[in-house]
């Protein structure tokens, strides 16, 4: 699966690791338009237990100052909710944004439907 080539928490910025990515012989994802949509997961209200909100966070990093730390209970894992988009804001021109599901309508590959199983990032 594409997640599998992720790097650990920590050790690459999204950026970085796109960069990465886009130049492999053969990469997972093509970046050839101005944005890439990639699907959602839905969390709960409900706040994890400290030690839950810690797992796997690197030393001197302070879990409880983020919220996408602290709220790990999420829905189920499906498709079918529109996804947001990641934009290359070098390429973008300036224009309005009307949808965070499609910030660039046609411009954007895939989706805002991208089958969460085939997806190397997922958003909430």
């Amino acid at each position: 699966h594409p997640r599998g080539r992720l790097p650990a928490m920590g050790e690459s910025t999204v950026a970085e690791f796109m960069q990465k990515e886009i130049a492999r012989e053969k990469p997972y994802f093509h970046w050839e338009s101005q944005c890439l949509c990639i699907p959602r997961l839905m969390f709960s209200p409900t706040e994890s237990e400290q030690e839950e909100s810690t797992k796997l966070v690197p030393d001197g990093f302070d879990a409880s100052a983020f919220s996408t730390m602290r709220y790990r209970f999420h829905g189920k894992k499906q498709n079918g909710l529109a996804g947001k988009s990641i934009v290359d804001v070098a390429r973008y021109g300036g224009k309005r944004v009307q949808n965070p599901h499609r910030v660039l309508g046609a411009k954007c590959t895939d989706g805002p439907y991208v089958p969460y199983s085939e997806s190397m990032f997922r958003v909430n």
